[in-house]
């Protein structure tokens, strides 16, 4: 049974790390078309990234069904979790088991800071386009401005009437 438990606790580490390790490579792809201000590839990885996001909610659920295993309410979060782990599948396989949630963690934290990143620079980006519409805006109603003060540009001057009043030859 310990090396049964083990090799499960294995195996959804090592799937959650796999996901962690391709939402990863969506920040990247966030980043770069962020960074073309490429919007329609940028949405279109935030759809990717969603269904990697709704696997990583199943996986969960697997992580909720162990902590019934093991008979612990706190959830795999809760130290009561591990302690239960360690119990059950001896200090080798528990040594293996923190080595690999280590690694987990810092996967995750190092995403997590990369998308904090992107999310800021996609926040510049939304300002300035903020700034550029309001500026647009601006001159769109200056010159709607200057056309009502009945300016020469709101009249358009026919190039033959001068040339009309001319005799010809």
């Amino acid at each position: 049974m310990p090396d049964e438990l083990k090799e499960q606790l294995h195996e959804l580490l090592l799937l959650e790390k796999a996901l962690y390790e391709e939402l990863d490579g969506m920040v990247g792809k966030e980043e770069h078309y962020v960074q073309e201000e490429n919007w329609s590839a940028l949405l279109a990885v935030l759809q990717e990234k969603q269904s990697i996001i709704s696997r990583q909610e199943i996986l969960q659920e697997s992580w909720k069904g162990f902590s019934s295993l093991l008979d612990v309410h706190g959830g795999r979060e809760s130290p009561a979790f591990w302690d239960a782990v360690a119990k059950r599948v001896g200090e080798s396989a528990y040594k293996e088991i923190k080595a690999l949630i280590h690694e987990l963690r810092s996967l995750a934290a190092g995403t997590l800071e990369r998308e904090r990143s992107v999310q800021e620079t996609l926040e510049n980006h939304l300002e300035d386009l903020r700034r550029r519409m309001l500026q647009m805006q601006q001159g769109k109603q200056a010159f709607q401005g200057y056309l009502k003060s009945g300016s020469s540009i709101a009249q358009p001057r026919n190039s033959f009437d001068s040339a009309s009043k001319k005799t010809l030859p």
